[in-house]
């Protein structure tokens, strides 16, 4: 599950994204036709800051 949020002021705007939010653990295939597993991501955290010029 991923949580979103954002906000803007002013010609600014701030992003926050919590990726993964419960931390589970899962895998991705490798592709079609493969026998390749990889590991999900962790949770993480990213921020976004961003002006119109």
């Amino acid at each position: 599950m991923d949580l979103v949020a954002s906000y803007a002021l002013a010609g600014w705007r701030l992003g926050l994204a919590l990726r993964n939010a419960l931390d589970e653990r899962y895998f991705t295939t490798g592709g079609f036709n493969t026998a390749v597993v990889f590991p999900g991501d962790p949770r993480a955290l990213q921020a976004t800051l961003s002006t119109r010029c």
